[in-house]
């Protein structure tokens, strides 16, 4: 999640103040702030350590969070963690998954084939 908070810092600094800050005052922009996962398989660490250290309790607390809140949408890019991740869950967990998925809170991309068995 710290990563993610450092992202979004960034963004913000980077490209939305800057064009608040111009000097035509009238000129509305709309930003879209679109959560996804971006975790570098293997660039720091490991896949293993990565995965055990971070990506399992990122994915742990998106699920958490777009089942408590249905307005709550999340993209997973990286399907190597997914499928590893997906795994590890009771079929409890997997069924609640795939309401995520049902209702468009949860979608994949980046060209990984996988499906909800």
């Amino acid at each position: 999640l710290f990563s993610m908070r450092v992202a979004l810092f960034a963004f913000v600094l980077l490209c939305v103040l800057p064009a608040c800050l111009c000097d035509k005052s009238d000129e509305i922009i709309d930003v879209f702030v679109v959560a996804h996962s971006h975790d570098d398989t293997g660039w720091l660490r490991t896949v293993d350590s990565y995965y055990e250290w971070e990506v399992s309790y990122i994915l742990d607390t998106v699920m958490a969070c777009l089942s408590e809140n249905p307005d709550r949408k999340f993209i997973e890019v990286e399907m190597a963690f997914f499928t590893r991740w997906w795994a590890e869950q009771t079929e409890q967990k997997k069924t609640q998954v795939r309401e995520l998925v049902a209702r468009g809170q949860l979608e994949f991309i980046n060209g990984g084939m996988w499906h909800l068995l």
